[in-house]
């Protein structure tokens, strides 16, 4: 029966899985055995198949965008922008949980990654809200919500990888991610206010706009990067990769000007990159021969059939992509999820004529929503750690915090202009 191999080889992954073999090696094991016992394909294009998922341009750009969002942890860059947060809106009700929000959707648009705001900016907006009288069940929640933000306002790695395999403009899909992005900082900001005046939540009191311009001044410069970023991509100056260079030298540069960044840090941030580097792309490459046996054995086509089989409406295709993502998502962390199911996924988006840019950013935050999700949802333990509470208080806290950004997925799922509108408007 065909695809009846491919079959086992999953059954096999997530029998590893279960039993709790890191994700890399478990899709690394599953594809040998497959190679081994279950084809006549050679074991030798195991290593050709993960080679050549590294042989691309966009690529370099993760390990760049890693090594820039370290450069400004280590450079206190968020402490100043997390200070221009709070004069700007910390008077509000609830003004701590925005300014959580305000300080992320700003790191965003520097780092690309959802963990690097989560542990990095996280440490700051925890204790500060902790020292502001706010719980610390509330606080760890409203940061490892806010952290979801990172990778869908550009730059993010997750586009990136996406990109690849969909043989998409990494430049269009992290244009595309902008106004998601900006709806998904709003929609969390709603959700504060609302439980901060049921919950009386202590708010900053106004200094005065000339405090205010005086954290403006001292941010500006962290404030330019996603300014020079954007702007280079849009204008055609570089490309998102090499956009990735000019921010690594950038942070350096800012780092040197305040005098937060020595040589021994350097030296440790370049190792600390180059470690969840090698995590990404061992991950990385092992998907690319996974999902290589996948279309080989025809999954792909036998999704596409399925999916016809049970419906000829677009929208609930859209639906039964969105709701086996989410539920992926509480068992899988967003590399390897994103890295296994597109190529799965996007035959299916031709089939039903639906656009792959847009759906790569639904696809994006359905994947970082897991980061949310437990037992696996990594962000959760990132806060954990540092707010100093048990894994059931968070998952108790965090629950509210799933409707606004399920809302916003919603959202963009059926409004594809919401992502389409600026590349097409942008970038031609």
């Amino acid at each position: 029966m065909a695809g009846i191999n491919g079959i086992i080889m999953v059954i096999l992954f997530v029998t590893l899985i279960l039993i709790r073999v890191p994700v890399g090696h478990s899709m690394g094991m599953a594809s040998m055995f497959y190679l081994l016992f279950l084809s006549n394909v050679p074991l030798l294009i195991e290593g050709q198949r993960m080679i050549k998922s590294l042989e691309s341009f966009p690529i370099l750009a993760v390990p760049l965008y890693i090594l820039a969002a370290d450069l400004m942890n280590q450079s206190k860059i968020t402490d100043r922008l997390f200070d221009f947060a709070k004069h700007l809106i910390g008077f509000i009700p609830g003004g701590l949980g925005h300014v959580n929000v305000l300080a992320s959707m700003i790191f965003a648009g520097m780092s690309g990654s959802a963990l690097a705001d989560a542990a990095g900016l996280g440490r700051i907006e925890i204790k500060a809200m902790l020292e502001d009288g706010y719980d610390p069940q509330f606080s760890a929640a409203i940061t490892a919500a806010s952290c979801t933000i990172g990778p869908v306002i550009p730059p993010s790695i997750l586009m990136i990888l996406y990109g690849i395999v969909a043989e998409e403009s990494v430049a269009k899909l992290f244009v595309a991610g902008a106004i998601p992005g900006v709806l998904m900082g709003v929609s969390l900001m709603i959700l504060v206010y609302f439980i901060a005046k049921k919950r009386n939540y202590p708010r900053s009191q106004w200094l005065g706009i000339g405090r205010l311009w005086s954290s403006f001044v001292k941010a500006f410069p962290p404030l330019m990067t996603p300014v020079i970023i954007m702007g280079g991509i849009i204008g055609g100056i570089f490309t998102p990769t090499e956009a990735a260079v000019v921010v690594v030298f950038y942070a350096f540069f800012l780092g040197l000007i305040y005098r937060d960044l020595s040589l021994r840090d350097t030296y440790e941030n370049l190792k600390r990159s180059g470690i969840n580097t090698g995590v990404i792309l061992w991950i990385f490459t092992n998907a690319a021969i996974f999902s290589y046996i996948l279309t080989i054995e025809n999954l792909p086509q036998m999704a596409v059939q399925w999916m016809s089989s049970v419906t000829a409406e677009t929208w609930v295709v859209l639906l039964i992509l969105n709701i086996f993502l989410l539920i992926a998502g509480c068992f899988l962390d967003p590399t390897p999820l994103l890295s296994i199911t597109a190529p799965v996924i996007i035959p299916i988006l031709h089939t039903f004529h639906i656009k792959v840019i847009h759906f790569g950013v639904v696809m994006v935050l359905n994947v970082l929503i897991g980061l949310l999700t437990p037992p696996v949802g990594l962000a959760l333990y990132v806060v954990i750690d540092i707010a100093k509470i048990s894994f059931s208080d968070v998952c108790k806290a965090i629950w509210p915090f799933y409707i606004p950004l399920i809302i916003v997925l919603l959202l963009i799922t059926y409004i594809p202009e919401l992502t389409l509108f600026l590349p097409n408007l942008l970038l031609k």
